[in-house]
């Protein structure tokens, strides 16, 4: 009986981890994780983005990472990863992050909808199909057992599609401009307010 026990508990214990969320649980802020709901980016004390770069893996100069105003060629392959503040650089974070349709996460998982990353710098490859002009992306992160959070989303567009889905949907547009609001790559500025708020 103690031996099914600690068994139970080690798996329960494993599910707590955001990259280990299964399929069908959503990465937003209806769902519960091990009794906790997951928290929105807003409501977050550290704010975790997702950010991609095209970027040849093997050149010998560094990648350009961006979260906001990424453009994709047809059929791009890109590497994606978080970014986090300071305080966060060496604590265990681990993520799930899902991506919307017209594109899938290598390795696989949930069917290639999601990847998962045991610390913030783990990259994974992300194929954007050829008829895609846009794909949003964001993530479900926590530090060992504590409550998962949300990342901003990360907007990405096709070239020169941009306009052309100004002018298709005005209501996806204010989603966009939402996500993309501009903040400080260098200091994390609205980390900085909400831990003054403390």
């Amino acid at each position: 009986m103690l031996s099914r026990l600690l068994l139970l508990l080690s798996i329960v214990t494993v599910t707590a981890y955001p990259n280990w969320l299964k399929c069908y649980v959503e990465l937003d802020n209806s769902e519960n994780v091990m009794g906790s709901e997951i928290m929105d980016f807003e409501d977050a004390v550290h704010k975790v983005y997702v950010e991609v770069t095209d970027d040849d893996i093997d050149s010998p100069t560094p990648s350009i990472w961006k979260t906001k105003g990424f453009e994709f060629k047809e059929g791009s392959v890109v590497r994606a990863r978080l970014r986090v503040p300071d305080v966060l650089v060496d604590e265990p974070v681990m993520w799930v992050m899902e991506t919307t349709a017209g594109a899938t996460f290598t390795p696989p998982f949930c069917d290639g909808r999601r990847g998962v990353g045991r610390t913030h710098d783990q990259e994974i490859t992300l194929t954007i199909g050829a008829a895609t002009t846009k794909v949003a992306l964001w993530a479900g992160w926590a530090r060992g057992f504590e409550q998962v959070k949300l990342t901003k989303r990360t907007v990405l567009w096709k070239e020169r599609s941009r306009s052309e889905a100004d002018d298709e949907d005005d209501e996806d547009d204010e989603d966009d401009e939402d996500y993309e609001d501009d903040y400080d790559d260098d200091h994390y500025e609205d980390d900085e307010e909400d831990s003054n708020e403390l």
